[in-house]
């Protein structure tokens, strides 16, 4: 711990200073970082002492089992290599439209036998934050199992936009909208 500015050194001097262990072979501080504020010295044991055996235990993170790994965008592009997904798209002038059922009501289920419900509510999906959005929520859809993970809904992402980059040349930042419409038709 570093002495506040505010609060100043503590009374205890043993108290204003830090002592990092670590078992890395070479720390490199950044000198307009670090300034006067951090003195290094390096020790090593002797080898007088013996080695001592001490117990672990930990809890095992859960994570793993619900987050996809850095891995995911590989193995994305190896199985779209696979499938042959690049041919399998129609990539020309793909558009979606998707409108909702709003406020309806009924009195009865009954009463809706033969009824034609019509959606009236459309998404402008010419607006790239509507289109992200229902981009956002087709990738949460289809990761079910996975979802809780915000990681997870990124890496899919990343591997779909990797692929269009890689396999069709379109790149994120100039076709998002072009890529997104693809993905969702």
């Amino acid at each position: 711990r570093m002495p506040e500015p505010d609060t100043g050194h503590y009374p205890k001097e043993i108290l204003n200073h830090g002592f990092v262990y670590t078992n890395l072979a070479n720390i490199e501080i950044k000198e307009d970082m670090a300034r006067s504020y951090v003195t290094i010295y390096t020790s090593q044991r002797t080898e007088d002492y013996k080695e001592i055996k001490l117990e672990s235990a930990y809890r095992l993170r859960q994570r793993e089992k619900t987050r996809l790994a850095p891995l995911f965008s590989t193995m994305f592009l190896e199985e779209a290599k696979r499938y042959d997904l690049e041919k399998k798209l129609e990539t020309k002038e793909q558009k979606i439209e998707t409108s909702f059922i709003s406020d309806y009501e009924a009195e009865s289920v009954d009463m809706l036998v033969k009824e034609e419900i019509k959606s009236e509510l459309k998404i402008d999906t010419q607006n790239e934050t509507d289109l992200q959005k229902l981009y956002d929520f087709f990738v949460r859809n289809n990761l079910s199992p996975f979802y809780p993970e915000d990681r997870s809904i990124g890496r899919v992402k990343e591997a779909i936009y990797y692929f269009f980059g890689m396999r069709l040349g379109m790149e994120y930042a100039d076709r998002f909208s072009e890529i997104i419409n693809i993905v969702l038709s």
